[in-house]
């Protein structure tokens, strides 16, 4: 165990069990020694052979094995939205969480994770019109996610003060037949904002 040669360390205490019966020392010894081994697995990456040895220990991993599949779901999710994208890591959060061992709030993170990350892509050059249409296209349960509701915020945001400062450069040129048509688009999209209401106000006094 001591020099990283796990497998060999765990046949010493199975072989030890079989000789003089098992133990709490030989379970603790167990249990050390598998978790070693998923967390060598988790350090070089080696997705499925953590899914592996999880499966294969977790009844010698006890109340740790809960954390160590937490740990591979976010280490996993992580490295799959890095590695292969959006698309990839939706496919599979879709298949995860059917034994019921990722906690719901683990899924949920991951899911914030995944759509954050990917509405910053879509709106690196500013086109938050396209964020919008993304975030708009998302399954409800997802669209009230806390982090995503957040996010879709900043993105109306930044919408609303595009139409502001086109409104403004309008009305400052005195063309305000055409502000409205601005306005009007604005508020038919953003009703309840309150800058495109102060635009309003300011648009009535003309």
């Amino acid at each position: 165990n001591g020099r990283g040669d796990y497998p060999a360390a765990m046949s010493a205490v199975l072989h030890m069990e079989e000789k003089i019966g098992p133990s709490a020392d030989s379970d603790n010894l167990a249990s050390g020694i598998a978790g070693n081994m998923v967390q060598t697995a988790l350090s070089k990456r080696q997705w499925a052979r953590a899914h592996e040895l999880l499966d294969t220990w977790r009844l010698r991993l006890g109340d740790s094995a809960n954390g160590l599949a937490v740990s591979l779901f976010r280490l996993e999710s992580q490295d799959l939205l890095r590695t292969q994208g959006w698309g990839a890591l939706r496919d599979w959060l879709g298949a995860q969480g059917g034994d019921g061992r990722i906690p719901p709030s683990e899924l949920a993170a991951a899911w914030e994770m995944g759509i954050t990350q990917e509405l910053a892509r879509i709106t690196r050059q500013g086109d938050w019109e396209t964020g919008l249409v993304f975030l708009d296209a998302l399954p409800d349960v997802q669209r009230r996610l806390p982090a995503v509701t957040s996010t879709r915020n900043v993105v109306e945001h930044n919408i609303v003060a595009a139409y502001h400062n086109r409104f403004a450069a309008l009305a400052n040129a005195r063309k305000f037949d055409e502000a409205r048509v601005v306005l009007d688009e604005a508020q038919a999209r953003f009703p309840r904002d309150n800058l495109l209401r102060q635009d309003r106000a300011a648009l009535d006094r003309h």
